[in-house]
């Protein structure tokens, strides 16, 4: 049932004001006039009978309203109980409550009210004033005959007014029974008013409580439905208008709300549309992309992998759950990269792969999608160097025939402007003279033959040294111990030419070959040493320090030379690239190798204020490091 609106909830009350204000005025005005009027039960008159018969009848008519009243409104309160109507069983409490209360006291005054009535009227007509009244009757009978003639009139008189007492006594006791019934319809009509009065006091008290309840309860269904724009419209006081205030301000604050969170829904899903887009667009790519990608949890193990893997590692990749599965033996390095990541944001390092028919040669960046403490995983990018190194490897051997065939060419034209020029003396007629001649000529030809013999063997044994060079055997070594061994080398043989080292004493340890490296640094030193053989200020520096990023270790060798040219640096550490006079050019490029053997890198750059700074960075062991030799 929908609750009426504020204006028919108004016009309804006040129609019923109206209503009750007129049943109230008459009633009292019937009152007024049977307590004023002097109405016989018996009249004499049509006018007197025409009062009492308006009066009676109203008496009645009112009795049968409030009494109609009465019952429907217990009725009605008694069906909207058995409805459910919200509010009904309060209403229905309400009023018996009230009933209860006033049922006893009002109907004791009416049988107080009746009895005292009626022992009122027992004493207006007592039997001893019959009896007296008989008595005087009798009296007068006697003494009518000897009343003397001078007081007949005056006898008689009395005797008439005596009379006319009686019969009017006779009379009003006659109508004895009529006003005792008139008496109890009108207690009883009053006792009906009550009843309805507490009745109505008591629906009244519980609408007050129940109206509001029923809005709030028909807007409570409103809202369930939806509806947060609905308002209670109901006047409430007290703690029910706070609670409609709260309810209205409620639904108000919902449908703000509503909007508000309707309006983030639509950003949101425009949001995520475009989050989708993009990631079907990343998807495409990752998918497209001939590099491998990996997505790893926190603990490593495989969530997701793109179809290039397939291609890198084969059909099996995509059925791979873990690192071990995928990277075989080289897990282990990868998960070091994972740890170096989780420090770092990102690392990477080439890898060796051995499959079964092949060996891959890959380069693994990883990156952590967040800090150590929070990480949610990984990002591993794999990219497969195999064809590229070949194809390296084949321009490299390319450049390094060019270049062998350069050098071999170099020393084999004297030798064979020698052979010639002996043809040509051997084309002479002989002679002592020619004799002579002919020994010297035999001797330089031969000496300079065996000194371009001579560069043709040792070229072929550096190169053939840089073919076979011997692999690396790691062990947790001290670069400061290895610094001073390199130096040892040249102890007395530096004259010149200042040295100074700057070795830090909380050097970590690293893994590496300590002979290999020792030669490394015996080779950058002796190219420090020739580079100065004409500079102005000679000096040479070896420092040994942790890297800036605390990840690695680095032997920096520095000189004051002419310094290397920048279209230079880059062909330095290529085999047989060399700019002395009888150099193989091997030299760098062995220590370039011997550096990458140990997953280190070596670099060439520019030093203040003039000459070259190699710097080798090696990456360091996670245990204390032992105090360097000074």
């Amino acid at each position: 049932m929908t609750p009426l609106s504020q204006d028919e909830r108004s016009r309804q009350r006040k129609l019923r004001l109206t209503m009750i204000g007129i049943l109230v005025t008459l009633l009292a005005a019937a009152v007024f006039t049977l307590g004023s009027l002097n109405v016989p039960l018996q009249p004499e008159s049509r006018t007197e009978t025409i009062v009492l018969f308006a009066l009676s009848t109203f008496i009645v008519a009112a009795f049968l309203v409030f009494l109609v009243i009465f019952g429907r409104s217990l009725l009605r309160t008694w069906a909207e109980r058995q409805a459910g109507r919200p509010g009904s069983r309060f209403k229905w409490k309400m009023v018996m409550g009230a009933l209860a209360i006033s049922l006893l006291p009002i109907v004791f005054m009416f049988w107080i009210s009746y009895g005292l009535v009626n022992r009122t009227l027992a004493k207006w007509f007592p039997g001893s004033l019959e009896a007296a009244v008989q008595e005087s009757r009798t009296l007068l009978d006697q003494l009518a005959p000897h009343v003397p003639e001078t007081d007949r009139d005056a006898f008689a008189a009395r005797r008439q007014a005596i009379a006319e007492q009686v019969a009017n006594y006779e009379a009003q006791k006659q109508d004895y029974r009529a006003f005792k019934t008139q008496l109890l319809l009108a207690l009883g009509l009053f006792t009906i008013v009550l009843l309805v009065s507490v009745t109505w006091f008591a629906l009244f008290l519980a609408k007050l409580v129940t109206t509001p309840i029923e809005a709030l309860a028909h807007a409570t269904t409103e809202v369930a439905r939806g509806n947060f724009d609905h308002r209670v419209e109901v006047q409430a006081h007290d703690e029910l208008g706070v609670l409609v205030e709260s309810f209205n301000q409620m639904t108000a604050e919902l449908a703000d709300n509503r909007r508000r969170l309707e309006a983030s829904n639509r950003n949101l899903q425009s949001a995520l549309d475009e989050i989708e887009r993009r990631r079907k667009f990343t998807e495409a790519i990752l998918e497209n992309v001939p590099a491998g990608v990996l997505s790893l949890d926190a603990t490593g193990r495989i969530l997701r992998g793109n179809r290039a893997l397939e291609s890198i590692f084969g059909p099996e990749a995509g059925r791979a759950e873990t690192l071990e599965a995928l990277f075989g033996e080289a897990a282990r390095s990868v998960r070091q990269l994972l740890e170096r990541a989780l420090r770092m944001g990102m690392a990477t390092r080439e890898l060796e792969i051995p499959r079964a028919d092949r060996v891959l040669h890959v380069a693994v960046t990883v990156s952590a999608l967040g800090p150590r403490t929070s990480n949610p995983g990984f990002l591993v990018v794999i990219d497969d160097l195999t064809e590229l190194l070949r194809a390296q490897r084949a321009a490299a051997w390319q450049e390094v025939a060019q270049r062998i065939a350069h050098e071999i060419k170099n020393p084999l034209t004297p030798i064979q402007l020698s052979a010639e020029r002996l043809q040509r003396y051997l084309g002479k007629p002989a002679g002592t003279a020619r004799d002579t001649e002919f020994e010297r000529m035999v001797r330089e030809c031969a000496a300079l033959i065996e000194r371009e013999v001579s560069t043709l063997k040792t070229m072929v044994d550096e190169f053939s040294r840089f073919a076979r060079f011997p692999k690396p055997k790691p062990q947790p070594v001290d670069l400061n111990a290895v610094v001073c061994a390199a130096l040892d080398v040249f102890a007395g043989r530096l004259n010149g030419i200042t040295l100074h080292t700057e070795l830090d004493p909380a050097l970590p340890l690293v893994r590496a070959d300590a002979e290999l490296l020792r030669h490394v640094l015996v080779n950058l030193i002796d190219n420090a040493a020739a580079a100065l053989e004409h500079a102005p200020a000679k000096r040479i520096e070896i420092v040994t320090r942790v890297a800036a990023t605390a990840e690695a270790v680095e032997i920096v060798v520095a000189d004051t030379g002419p310094g290397i040219p920048a279209e230079e640096k880059d062909l330095l550490f290529l085999p047989h690239f060399s700019k002395k006079e009888h150099g193989t050019g091997l030299g760098l490029a062995i220590a370039s190798r011997v550096v990458a053997d140990h997953g280190g890198t070596i670099a060439v750059e520019d030093n203040q204020p003039c000459g070259a700074r190699f710097v080798i960075r090696l990456p360091r062991v996670e245990v204390a490091a032992p105090q360097a030799q000074s």
